[in-house]
């Protein structure tokens, strides 16, 4: 059944790739601890990324940036690579960002 709804998320955003609604629940569908293919989130996140205008960015990195994102998918290095990317792209935004990670390392979340 995931391999049904993961095509149905690949129909709907060949209509329609431009819409950040549709790139948000794909990749919550790939974050959940049920999926199968973790790898799959990063070139969810990338495809999303490019398809994607700027102004909306900020609603793909919110699901990134969740607590716990790196213990559910195991990719705590990933994750620190997302980070710096995002800081590439939202420069204003370095303190809250850096914050973020660090009270997550400190509790162990990060390494």
């Amino acid at each position: 059944q995931f391999s049904l709804t993961l095509s149905a998320f690949s129909r709907a955003l060949s209509f329609l790739p431009r819409m950040p609604t549709l790139h948000v629940l794909l990749l919550r569908l790939l974050a959940a601890p049920a999926a199968p293919h973790p790898q799959l989130f990063g070139r969810a996140l990338d495809a999303a990324l490019q398809a994607l205008p700027p102004a909306q960015h900020g609603r793909v990195w919110e699901v990134v940036l969740e607590k716990g994102f790196g213990e559910r998918l195991g990719a705590r290095g990933a994750v620190a690579a997302w980070l710096a990317r995002y800081l590439t792209v939202f420069e204003g935004e370095r303190r809250g960002v850096v914050q973020r990670y660090e009270a997550l390392k400190g509790q162990g979340r990060m390494e």
